[in-house]
């Protein structure tokens, strides 16, 4: 299983990447397969990455869409995903 952490400084600052730098390696076993992280002002994501599925093979996460600023890293499990495919 993969896994997630992430700082958010609450007084503006920027997230201190130390503090991150550290949860990343206290969840180093759970990133065999590879682990990213992202940075901008007072938020820091980071992401451990173990593929169980064919198509996790392909994320690169955490995901940072540049033109809305929407950033997200996540370890879930969508079961009904061809029926959501069809809806959208």
């Amino acid at each position: 299983m993969s896994a997630i952490c992430g700082v958010l400084s609450l007084d503006e600052r920027s997230a201190p990447r130390h503090d991150l730098a550290v949860m990343m390696r206290a969840l180093n076993k759970h990133g065999p397969d590879g682990n990213d992280s992202w940075h901008s002002g007072p938020i820091a994501l980071g992401h451990q990455a173990m593929h169980i599925t064919l198509e996790s093979r392909h994320e690169r996460l955490p995901l940072h869409h540049a033109p809305s600023g929407i950033a997200l890293t996540c370890e879930a499990r969508i079961d009904n995903r061809d029926e959501l495919m069809r809806a959208l």
